[in-house]
């Protein structure tokens, strides 16, 4: 089987984000000037995590605003040189946010998924490892629990975790991989909507 071109594959992780855009509505975007964060925006391309009507909810970080809502995210294996690898996007709430004796976690909904031309097939080989230090949780065939980490001093958090891309070969195929997240909290918030990231492998 040929493997999709660089451009291909760009095109391909377009097209996979249109059956996930059809859940979202239209998000809203929060200037940095009209922000309550004193002008603070964060570094571009992080997932935004903040709080709103006692729930934590995901935004996107760019180079001057902040998205009010956002629940899709894109994200290159190999953009750091290694195959299989990423450690984006990060993950930025502003001081107090959280509680800071609070800790903030990530959790799988679903099994991995990949891109077939028009939908996302489940029970491929292929899993995703999510880790930051010795914490680490895998993302196969189905919902798996994660892990939490603590909040800094003044409530706010940064963290880049790491996702591997594996397969029982050690050669995973080219292509758009799906994972469904949600982020919770040990103190305060509930649990986020569910989000997904589009992982581009090729």
């Amino acid at each position: 089987m040929l493997s999709p071109s660089k451009n291909e594959n760009r095109f391909i992780r377009r097209l996979a984000w249109l059956p996930l855009c059809t859940l979202l509505a239209a998000s809203p975007v929060v200037m940095a000037g009209d922000d309550d964060h004193g002008g603070h925006v964060g570094h571009a391309g992080d997932i935004y995590v903040g709080v709103e009507n006692g729930r934590i909810t995901t935004g996107l970080i760019s180079d001057d605003a902040v998205s009010g809502e956002m629940r899709t995210f894109e994200s290159e294996f190999g953009d750091a040189g290694v195959p299989g690898f990423t450690a984006d996007p990060g993950w930025e709430a502003y001081p107090g946010t959280f509680n800071p004796d609070a800790r903030v976690g990530w959790e799988s909904l679903a099994g991995l998924r990949m891109w077939n031309g028009n939908g996302f097939d489940e029970g491929i080989e292929e899993s995703i490892t999510v880790s930051f230090g010795p914490s680490s949780f895998e993302i196969g065939a189905s919902a798996s629990g994660g892990f939490d980490l603590a909040v800094q001093p003044d409530g706010g958090i940064h963290r880049h975790l790491s996702f591997f891309l594996n397969h029982p070969t050690g050669s995973p195929l080219p292509g758009i991989y799906l994972v469904e997240l949600e982020l919770y909290a040990t103190e305060g918030p509930e649990h986020s909507e569910p989000f997904w990231i589009v992982f581009n492998n090729g």
